[in-house]
């Protein structure tokens, strides 16, 4: 499992530990997550769900933000979901949106 940081998080990740799901595990300070992640078809890339971590809006941007940074020096394609039916990529452009 290799172990990166970005925006301050330690991003622990392993890549298909059962068939295409992830072992994604992030900490910074005193909060250690567990982060749901899979390969999806959609887009070709990875999902992340975020919206079921139960973290305050400020933390929640913050990993979002290191997440981001991670996957792009990652070459990663990927998906953010906030919400069940909401994601957040980086467009061709480079640029990242909702």
């Amino acid at each position: 499992m290799s172990s990166q940081l970005h925006n301050g998080w330690t991003i622990k990740f392993s890549k298909n530990v059962h068939m295409y799901y992830h072992h994604l595990c992030v900490s910074k300070g005193t909060t250690q997550v567990m982060i749901t992640c899979e390969d999806i078809p959609i887009s070709d890339g990875t999902a992340m769900w975020l919206y079921d971590l139960n973290l305050d809006e400020t933390t929640f941007s913050d990993l979002k933000e290191g997440l981001v940074e991670w996957a792009e020096a990652s070459g990663m394609k990927f998906r953010i979901y906030t919400t069940k039916r909401n994601f957040e990529t980086i467009e061709k452009s480079g640029r990242f949106v909702p």
